[in-house]
């Protein structure tokens, strides 16, 4: 699976299926919300 980060923000990422979105490892990520108008579940990625 190749994750598209966001180039104005490192720490997210963006999927557009919910195939892809049930890959993501949520140790590393956390879900921040599904946008309607990019039709995209967004992740931010954990601080550590």
């Amino acid at each position: 699976m190749m994750l598209r980060l966001r180039k104005d923000r490192d720490n997210f990422i963006e999927v557009s299926s919910v195939e892809e979105a049930n890959e993501i490892d949520l140790g590393l990520f956390t879900f921040v919300r599904f946008s309607e108008s990019r039709e995209k579940y967004i992740f931010k990625r954990r601080e550590r």
